[in-house]
């Protein structure tokens, strides 16, 4: 039977290293900057445009993929985030149109979740956040 010391050393975390943690916080730090600008001039350009053309129901499809690309941004986000908070990867769950779904209701589908809109507002609150903090980087 283990004894109480040997329980403890499994159940700890992993420890790393003050040198190695902060050079992946800085690595974090200066890939979001990029990452930020894209997303934000896409996402904002995106949302503009399409509703701005909602009322000729083309900003309805635009939207909705403008929708879309928020979300695999925020999974390119969620990818980067173990590494820096050194926990399990999570992603939400969202949901999909009803099989045999037509083509409209396919599209409205994303406009309905919640999550792709806050994937979105990530895009845009992250790159004023992003600017901030590589430029405290970059300065140090």
């Amino acid at each position: 039977m283990p004894s109480v010391e040997d329980m403890t050393k499994t159940a700890q975390p992993e420890r790393v290293g003050v040198i190695r943690q902060l050079g992946v916080d800085t690595a974090y730090l200066m890939l979001g900057f990029p990452l930020a600008l894209v997303s934000f001039i896409v996402i904002v350009t995106g949302l503009s445009v399409g509703l701005g053309t909602v009322v000729i129901a083309v900003g309805v499809p635009l939207l909705a993929c403008v929708l879309l690309v928020a979300r695999f941004i925020a999974d390119i986000e969620r990818l980067r985030f173990p590494a820096v908070l050194r926990r399990p990867r999570m992603r939400p769950t969202y949901r999909t149109a009803p099989r045999g779904a037509g083509i409209w209701r396919r599209f409205v589908t994303p406009l309905t979740q919640g999550q792709c809109w806050l994937d979105a507002m990530h895009a845009i609150v992250h790159f004023p956040i992003s600017v901030i903090t590589f430029s405290v980087v970059i300065s140090w």
